[in-house]
């Protein structure tokens, strides 16, 4: 009986001293990787509320994870408050970042910053908009990629696709994003190239509703209080495009035709039965992934490569669900 009783207990302390052997290497491998530290980059968008930002954050999400970086997220209060996008970036480089993807706001205010992050070795990516040439050469800021869309002639392509096939006069509103913005510039220019070669078109009115809904809204208003005849309203932004969108239908005004730009889900109602005639589709998420891909390119030394994604004009004609 005691023999027995001493089998077993060898039998059983053999059996633990194999389980901890066993487990203990496990344990210890499963806490190295829990507390080892993935490379931090930034990412700083213009909003958190833009459905157009939310789909590009979306694409570096996953570019980040499947790289294995941890991804720090700032956002600007709201599109026009450049002085976030400064907070932000201040904050990324006190962190410590490997790079950081910005989209700004202003062309001109983050140029200082961006210069003191890559005298730390923070390489720079930057999505959606570009910044000034000038100032960057004033500020020696070079070896930054750029990853957006050919704004100027997307904007021709689409302004053009409504306006060819009116041959009446017609006069047409601009509503343009902010005035510093190189996207906002550069849609400009789309859009006038393609205005100035209809000899039927004129431009009556051009001014900024800063990329806002509400303010698209209210300046709308106030330009059909001055003038008596608006046939199309070119919006250089879809969430501009429903807040014109809302005025027209709001006040029964239904011979205006409006272009806006990005084809976020909310306009393709207005697509098919309101007075959208047309809008831009840029692949936000793929900018926001290549945006990572080329990030990790800068962090690897190898050089920058500024690239454009693809765009296609989509109309009532063309649109799908």
């Amino acid at each position: 009986m005691k023999k027995n009783r001493l089998l077993f207990v060898a039998i059983v302390t053999l059996v633990f001293i194999t389980i901890f052997i066993l487990i203990l290497p496990n344990k210890k491998k499963a806490d190295l990787i829990e507390d080892k530290k993935l490379p931090k980059v930034g990412l700083v968008l213009k909003t958190i509320t833009s459905p157009f930002f939310i789909e590009l954050e979306k694409g570096v999400r996953d570019a980040a994870e499947k790289m294995n970086y941890e991804l720090l997220i700032q956002y600007g209060n709201i599109d026009t408050a450049s002085s976030s996008q400064v907070i932000a970036v201040k904050k990324l480089i006190n962190e410590e970042v490997e790079g950081i993807i910005v989209s700004p706001i202003d062309v001109y205010t983050l140029i200082p910053l961006i210069r003191k992050a890559q005298k730390k070795g923070i390489k720079i990516v930057c999505v959606d908009s570009r910044f000034d040439e000038i100032l960057c050469e004033k500020y020696n800021v070079c070896d930054i990629a750029y990853i957006t869309i050919d704004n100027e002639a997307a904007a021709y392509d689409v302004a053009k696709t409504v306006l060819k096939d009116i041959k009446s006069p017609t006069n047409v509103v601009i509503i343009e994003g902010i005035i510093n913005s190189n996207t906002n510039k550069e849609r400009k220019q789309g859009y006038l190239r393609a205005c100035n070669e209809l000899s039927n078109v004129k431009i009556i009115h051009s001014q900024s509703a800063n990329w806002m809904l509400k303010e698209a809204k209210d300046l709308i208003d106030d330009i059909f209080h001055h003038y008596a005849k608006i046939d199309v309203i070119i919006s250089a932004n879809d969430m501009m495009a429903l807040g014109i969108s809302e005025y027209l239908e709001e006040n029964n005004i239904n011979n205006v035709k409006v272009i806006g730009f990005d084809a976020i889900d909310d306009i393709k109602p207005l697509l098919r039965d309101g007075p959208m005639s047309a809008t831009v589709y840029q692949n936000q998420y793929q900018m926001g992934y290549q945006s990572l891909q080329e990030l990790h390119n800068l962090i690897l030394n190898r050089e920058a490569k500024s690239r454009n994604v693809k765009y296609e004009i989509i109309t009532k004609e063309t649109i799908q669900d």
